[in-house]
Order: C-alpha cells, then structure tokens, then sequence
C-alpha cells in the first residue's frame, strides 16, 4: 500500500469513528459493550497507520534527496536550513567571536549543512536578501534591469527576428515565418573581496559586525557591479549593456552633442520600446547636456520637480552612472533604450569565510565575502548606444 492509499485509508477510518461517536451521543445510555469494543480497534488501526504514514513520508522524503541532482532543488533545501533562527544564530556567534576564543562544537555542526566547501559558509538567508536589497542602492542596473536567481547556469532563447504576420483571404494559407531564436547562457562569475576588522572592535560587544560587513561589502559590490553591467566585455565578468547594445546617432562633433542629435536619437530607438525607455549617461555629461536649448531658447533638460524624481530629458528619466563613457572621439557616451531586457542572474549563496592567522600580525581579522552573478542584453535593439565622431 503507498504512502496516498494509507492516507485515504486512514481517513476513511475516521470518518467510521466520527459517525460512531455521533451516534453514541445521540444514545442516553452512549456507546454499547460491542460498540465500546469496535471503538478500540478503530482507535489502535488508526494510530498504527499513522505510524505507518509518517514512516512512510520519511522514505519518501529520503528517496526525494536521495537520488537528487538537481542543482535548485540542492539549492531549496540549503536555503530552507539557512532561514532557520538555529542557523543564524550559530553563525554570528561563530563569525563574531574574539580572535583565540572556543567554538562550540554545535555551532559548527549548524553550520555545516551550508558551508561552500572552500572554507566558507553561506550567510544566514535573510541576510543575503538585506545585502541584496542594498546592492540596489549602489548599483543603477539592478533597479534598471530585469534581476532572477538561479541555482545553476542558463541557456535563455533570444529572439533574432519577429514573426511574418499579414491578412489571411477566407481558406487562404498561413504564411511561413522566418522568425529564429538564439540561446544566450547566463554564467556565474564571483564578485567579491575582504573586509578587515581590527580585534578590538570583535572584543567589543556593542560592535554590529553583521551590519558593519553588509554596508561594506553592497557599497563595494555594488560599484563594481555597475561597472560590469555597464561597461563589461564579458572576459571573465558580465557583458554590459553598451557592448551589445545597437549603434544608433554618430554624432558629427568628437567631443559633444546637440539639442537635434539628441532628439534624432530618441526617434532611432523603436516606438515599443520608447515607452519604458531611459537614458544612461556620465555626470559630465549630463553636465554638458543640461546646458543645451531647444530653437524657442528653452533648456530641454527637465529637472524632477519632487524629490526623488529623476531628472527628464525629452519626457523620458535620467539615469547617471560614472562607468558610462564621457564624450570624447569614438566613445559612446549615451545609452537610450528600455533596459529590462537586460537580465541579470544571481546565483543563489552568498558566502563569508573568516580569516584568522593571514592578519594576525596586524591585528585584524578578514572576513572574505563573495557572490556570483551574471548579466546580459538579451535584445540588442531595445536599447541603443550614441557613438561620438
């Protein structure tokens, strides 16, 4: 019998027990002597296929990760063990303790269902989702983009062409299309760095070691993340999204743009995706741009009017980052386009290793900090770059 016919028996079962004891009740006298007796059998069979349930769900449960390969599912099970308070807990009190101090043998056997087996552990899960979270304060493309987690490499379909579509007659036939699609395959390259922390501030106890670490480690990750998505060319990092992106308007002057070029540029880009689409460029840049007039003299850089409001040019956001290009021969200085189409994949684990004897000498302790991630333009024509003469 299997683990959903034992079930269905079990509740049969209960529901002969229920209409006996209904009918006991209605009873003044209640249950009879054989009535008592065919009560206890129906209570010993229920208890025993509910041992008989539970060992079951327990095979089932072992066979389940067992002969589990998939790297999500192994990935699900550490999460569900890392959001545990018991989790949490061990871990800081392993990773704040003094230089020299015991461990408690329990905490690393915690510990031990998550560690990355390179000498590091996989942070508590709510705190990988705050470290996140503050990533999105550093880096524009994350706000920008579309963001996914995986537990392992994809292959993502791109489309290269649109489908035929035209007017059918009544019977007439279907055109072919010549729509393709490619695949694009989001890896896992490491971001990541360490973060030294002096023994005096680990022997102080009103010392915030876990807030101290996730300010560190999103403000540096998050600049050089936004590098790579930017600007990457994909050689052991991202591919940005001004590398794949379409050129749109060269413009006629080495090291400048106009109020008309800019407008030109804004019209090359397709109207579909003119409806999401913002700009991406420099400071300086947007510097040289909100000193430009349109013919009626009127500046054509429209400031937020409300706080935390982007800027606006030609009706549509300003976004700023400095690993944009700055004008000058041959660089492209401005993105237009409708940048959800780039996606960014993080890998599920982000891990800490402490480092005990390297900074000995200094007084301080590392903690190394890493994560992995990718990202790439999925439809070039949906954003497009201004190329300087």
């Amino acid at each position: 019998m299997n683990l959903r016919e034992l079930i269905e028996k079990r509740a049969n079962l209960f529901e002969q027990m229920k209409e006996l004891n209904e009918r006991s009740l209605k009873n003044d006298d209640g249950m009879t002597a054989e009535e008592e007796k065919q009560w206890e059998r129906m209570n010993k069979d229920y208890d025993a296929m509910t041992e008989k349930i539970k060992k079951a769900e327990r095979m089932q449960k072992i066979e389940d990760t067992a002969g589990d390969t998939n790297e999500d599912k192994v990935a699900d099970r550490k999460d569900q063990t890392r959001a545990s308070e018991e989790y949490s807990n061990a871990f800081w009190r392993v990773f704040s303790r003094p230089r020299g101090s015991a461990v408690d043998p329990d905490d690393y056997r915690s510990l031990k269902v998550a560690d990355d087996t390179k000498g590091g552990y996989l942070v508590p899960d709510e705190y990988e989702r705050q470290i996140i979270r503050e990533l999105y304060d550093v880096n524009i493309m994350r706000n920008l983009a579309t963001v996914v987690t995986s537990g392992s490499d994809r292959k993502i379909p791109m489309q290269k062409s649109k489908p035929t579509f035209a007017r059918i007659p009544e019977e007439g036939t279907y055109t072919k299309t010549d729509m393709t699609f490619g695949l694009i395959s989001l890896s896992a390259y490491k971001m990541g760095g360490i973060i030294l922390v002096s023994e005096e501030l680990l022997f102080d106890s009103a010392f915030d070691l876990p807030g101290y670490i996730r300010t560190e480690a999103s403000e540096a990750g998050g600049e050089s993340e936004e590098a790579d998505f930017v600007s990457g060319d994909g050689a052991g990092k991202p591919r940005g999204v001004v590398l794949d992106a379409e050129t749109g308007v060269t413009t006629a002057a080495a090291d400048a743009v106009t109020a008309d070029e800019l407008i030109e540029h804004y019209h090359e880009l397709g109207r579909r995706y003119r409806q999401r689409a913002s700009w991406l460029m420099h400071d300086n840049t947007a510097l040289a741009i909100r000193k430009l007039k349109d013919g009626n003299g009127q500046y054509i850089w429209q400031p937020g009017l409300q706080a935390g409001q982007p800027d606006r040019l030609l009706n549509r956001p300003v976004n700023i980052s400095d690993d944009m290009d700055e004008l000058g021969s041959s660089n492209k200085p401005i993105a237009f386009g409708d940048y959800s189409y780039y996606r960014i994949m993080d890998r599920v684990g982000l891990s800490i290793q402490r480092l005990d004897e390297l900074y000995a000498e200094s007084g301080q302790v590392g903690f190394k900090v890493f994560w992995r991630n990718d990202g790439r333009l999925l439809l070039d024509k949906a954003v497009q770059v201004m190329v300087n003469a």
